[in-house]
């Protein structure tokens, strides 16, 4: 635990993290999104593979997946606040709408930090393009705050499920 601690105190300090969203592109009720963690972590996990460290980099890959799962969460708080609206679903792009998608965000948006390789891979590669789904609370479908380990939320008080877990 300790390892992990002191991994993530060094991960946390590498992040250039960048949150790029537009409501209701391409579609209404639908935003559009990019979140990336920005290079460190993959200079980390690159400096640590060189010296051969293969349990760092293994930490270093697994608490840069904890951090982009924690930024959705905090994105969907702050879709919430901005909109009064939930994000029931989120549909992450496959290789197609990255190649035709990916180079209009870009033009669309300045200096988008994140590209792809020829592999349709993105770069950084703690990075995530998707679309989330938006929906009123009474049309929600996937409500999941019996199972999520924020107390104090504002889904809990909009949504009444202010119990602890």
């Amino acid at each position: 635990m300790i390892f992990f601690q002191k991994v993530y105190e060094r991960v946390v300090k590498c992040i250039n993290p960048v949150l790029y969203y537009e409501y209701d592109y391409p579609e209404k009720n639908q935003v559009t999104a990019i979140i990336s963690l920005g290079n460190g972590p993959d200079q980390m996990m690159e400096n640590c593979q060189e010296r051969e460290n293969f349990l760092e980099a293994y930490a270093v890959e697994c608490l840069g997946l904890e951090l982009l799962s924690c930024s959705y969460e905090q994105f969907k708080e702050l879709i919430h606040r901005e909109r009064r609206q939930f994000m029931n679903a989120m549909q992450f792009w496959d290789a197609d709408e990255l190649a035709i998608m990916l180079p209009l965000l870009q033009k669309r948006w300045d200096e988008v930090p994140v590209s792809m390789n020829e592999a349709y891979a993105l770069l950084p590669s703690k990075s995530v393009i998707f679309y989330g789904i938006l929906e009123e609370f009474s049309r929600c479908t996937q409500h999941l705050c019996s199972h999520c380990r924020h107390k104090n939320c504002v889904f809990r008080t909009t949504t009444g499920d202010n119990y602890d877990i």
